[in-house]
């Protein structure tokens, strides 16, 4: 989203049905999505961000389940298909189920699955939005998921639970965060009121909120309905924030202006 209009890319029910359209709707009017374009392939289990509005007003997509290490881009406001950016830095293999979170110039992609070695990721990538190129390290993950889900404000980006990159199946409630114009590795920020995986997560700048996802071990899984929330500048433990009218798990999120 650059808070006026909100896109929706790719996605599947599985490996034989990945679609290659792209969505829009306005934030401010109800009402269904129009078609925007399409992406380079088709594709799921990508992660997108955006610079803004008063910026390029650049969406990046990257990854996902058949489409390898891909970045792509489209300008929001615009019309029309994606274009090729760069290359997340693994050196093969898809990377899918990651997050990604942005500021006013740079995007970040965090965690994820490698399926070349078939291993969780613990790498935080970052681009500059407005300068097509390949993928260069941040830092590292505090704890190694994929599943995981992000959100962020001009400042910090927040990663939020996910499947624990050394056992099998297991979800994990923790919180990450990282300054986002300052290359590190990833800080404890707290713990979301479950352990669970393919959550989503927005924010306006001030709180950050992550809903739905699954929790349980391994293929046993249960969808909930849950909105947690943060104070995204401050560090803590999640706090309840509402419910979901349905409980869902991999879904997407998106922040705009309401009216």
């Amino acid at each position: 989203s650059n808070s006026n209009r909100a896109l929706t890319a790719g996605g599947g029910t599985n490996a034989a049905s990945r679609v290659d359209d792209i969505t829009y709707f306005t934030c401010a009017t109800q009402g269904s999505t129009g078609d925007f374009g399409d992406l380079i392939n088709a594709v799921q289990q990508m992660a997108a961000c955006c610079d803004g509005a008063a910026n390029t007003d650049r969406a990046c997509i990257a990854g996902g389940n058949y489409d390898g290490r891909r970045i792509s881009y489209v300008t929001v406001s615009t019309t029309g298909n994606a274009q090729n950016f760069g290359n997340l830095t693994a050196p093969a293999g898809d990377v899918k189920n990651h997050a990604s979170a942005a500021d006013d110039t740079r995007g970040l992609f965090l965690g994820g699955l490698n399926s070349y070695y078939l291993s969780k990721l613990d790498n935080i990538d970052y681009i500059t939005i407005a300068t097509p190129g390949n993928a260069s390290d941040f830092g590292d993950l505090d704890e190694i998921t994929n599943q995981n889900t992000a959100c962020s404000n001009k400042t910090r980006a927040l990663n939020w639970c996910g499947l624990q990159g050394t056992s099998i199946g297991v979800k994990v409630d923790t919180i990450q965060y990282v300054t986002i114009q300052t290359l590190g590795n990833a800080i404890d920020f707290g713990d979301a009121n479950n352990a669970l995986g393919l959550g989503a997560a927005c924010s306006n700048g001030v709180y950050g909120l992550m809903g739905g996802g699954a929790i349980g071990a391994g293929t046993t899984f249960t969808r909930i309905n849950n909105i947690d929330y943060v104070i995204m500048d401050t560090t803590g433990n999640a706090t309840d924030f509402g419910d979901l009218n349905n409980a869902v798990n991999s879904h997407t999120s998106a922040a705009g202006r309401a009216a």
